[in-house]
């Protein structure tokens, strides 16, 4: 546990100071003990994707939510022990399990109960600690650029110095830009 704790703090250290590839070799060092440490395999993630090298950033995050799909399902039994008891707590962990395999069966049948039978709750009644830079990044990975900005401006309401999280909104906003230039551009036409 210690060991895990010095090196999240050293590749926080590292990213604070943009040393990227300092933070990819001290994540590669520690795969090569355990290819399946989640925490190296972020950091590597996140190095990769600061860095700009997006492809691999892609290929390292892809290959951490294939491991966390799985476990996804946790969230869907949490939600279903809640819900009588707890409908916050049940309406959370089902949101969360929506959000991690949103094309799942089981997505759509927990979104139509949702919606027939609504737990009453607010949003703001929610736990706010699932929004996290990930939560972003999968939102982006999964074509959900709004809903990767909306957890980017809660993060920051809460941290508005938050250096990884304005550096994702100001990718965000490029994107967002991006978007709307590639929506008006004409269709069908040939540019040469």
């Amino acid at each position: 546990m210690q060991e895990l704790k010095q090196f999240t703090a050293l590749c926080k250290s590292l990213l604070e100071t943009e040393s990227y590839e300092d933070v990819i070799r001290v994540a590669l060092d520690r795969l090569e003990s355990n290819p399946d440490d989640l925490e190296a395999l972020l950091f590597l993630a996140e190095s990769r994707l600061l860095k700009g090298d997006i492809p691999d950033a892609k290929t390292v995050l892809e290959s951490i939510c294939l491991r966390l799909l799985p476990l996804s399902r946790a969230f869907k039994l949490l939600g279903d022990a809640c819900y009588k008891d707890n409908p916050a707590i049940a309406k959370d962990n089902y949101r969360r399990y929506i959000a991690l395999d949103p094309e799942s069966e089981d997505s759509f049948k927990i979104q139509a109960r949702l919606e027939a039978d609504p737990v009453n709750v607010s949003d703001d009644e929610l736990n706010p600690g699932f929004r996290t830079l990930t939560m972003a990044d999968l939102m982006v990975k999964q074509g959900h650029n709004d809903t990767a900005r909306e957890i980017l401006q809660e993060i920051l309401s809460h941290d508005s110095g938050n250096k990884q999280a304005l550096d994702r909104m100001g990718k965000s906003k490029v994107i967002q830009e991006l978007e709307k230039w590639r929506k008006s551009l004409p269709r069908g036409k040939s540019n040469t």
